[in-house]
């Protein structure tokens, strides 16, 4: 198991600057992570968290760096936030092994940058989007919102906290027409749920879903108003 001692003696303090860290665990498992840090003067002034899990997929070295660089970071520099983009280990984000590293993870950067607590986003796409979603459930006073691309439970949605989805009617994946009863229902029993359609040509598009990323925008300052 990972734990915040360990992976805060491996943060980075340079500011203005996307880095890739690797952490090592007392039993001797190694995980990584790229985390984006805001200029200086940003950065002591209780910055917000946005923590980014990626897509399915054999991860390769930092394989969430894409997504945090092409989808979440050019929306996000302009506010005071830190980013970063753990690298799932062996797979699945709900495993007992990705879910000591990251909140191991998260604890270690709200205490080495003093993050917001009001502002502890959990943003992922696809196989992320799921996993956005059971930590959004199991850790709702962790996290203060979600930001879900192309992917929703197959369940009912019973969070307490905001979400945003970004979907498209082509994805080939998730359902849409599913979404939208789960959609209508979750709203019913009071849910703070939102969403945006992307004309993505497909689930695999996320160069379009990058495009339109941007239309989180009025959600998130209504949020951080």
């Amino acid at each position: 198991m990972f734990s915040p001692e360990i992976i805060q003696r491996e943060l980075p303090q340079e500011g203005d600057k996307v880095h890739d860290i690797e952490i090592e665990s007392s039993g001797q498992k190694r995980a990584r992570a790229t985390i984006y840090l805001p200029q200086d003067d940003m950065l002591r002034q209780q910055p917000a968290l946005i923590c980014i899990l990626h897509y399915a997929g054999q991860p390769t070295r930092f394989y969430g760096r894409p997504l945090l660089e092409s989808v979440f970071l050019p929306v996000f520099r302009k506010y005071n936030a830190i980013l970063v983009a753990p690298e799932s280990i062996n797979g699945q984000w709900h495993t007992e092994e990705n879910e000591s590293f990251i909140m191991a993870l998260v604890e270690s950067m709200q205490k080495t940058y003093n993050i917001n607590p009001a502002r502890a986003i959990l943003g992922g796409y696809s196989m992320g989007a799921l996993g956005t979603f059971h930590f959004l459930d199991s850790y709702p006073d962790v996290f203060s919102a979600g930001i879900a691309l192309a992917g929703f439970p197959s369940g009912e949605i019973n969070l307490t906290c905001p979400v945003h989805l970004l979907l498209t009617q082509n994805d080939e994946v998730f359902d849409y027409k599913n979404f939208v009863s789960q959609y209508d229902a979750a709203k019913d029993k009071g849910c703070k749920i939102s969403f945006s359609e992307i004309p993505a040509a497909s689930h695999y598009d996320v160069q379009t879903f990058s495009e339109h990323f941007h239309m989180i925008e009025n959600w998130l300052n209504d949020l951080w108003d």
